[in-house]
């Protein structure tokens, strides 16, 4: 999982199950890593588009600026939150 927060770019592997915290303007989002997936568990963001995207390639909180793929995407955008 690559993720883009504040600037700051951080990569975890799909394998390695578990809950990542990331810093934006808002606050903080998390993002689970789960069986190969990643989706946004929290976020401080008003609408949680993200939230209720589930399970995808790409993720995007853009409102607290985090945004974060699996790398399988093949340059095509699954799934965009805001």
């Amino acid at each position: 999982l690559y993720v883009e927060a504040d600037g700051v770019e951080y990569a975890y592997s799909l394998s390695d199950d578990g809950i990542y915290s990331f810093t934006g303007p808002l606050g903080v989002t998390e993002i689970e890593i789960r069986d190969g997936r990643a989706r946004v568990v929290s976020s401080p963001c008003p609408n949680g588009t993200c939230v209720r995207s589930g399970w995808s390639d790409m993720l995007c909180c853009l409102p607290n600026r985090i945004i974060a793929t699996t790398g399988k995407t093949g340059g095509d955008v699954n799934a965009v939150s805001g």
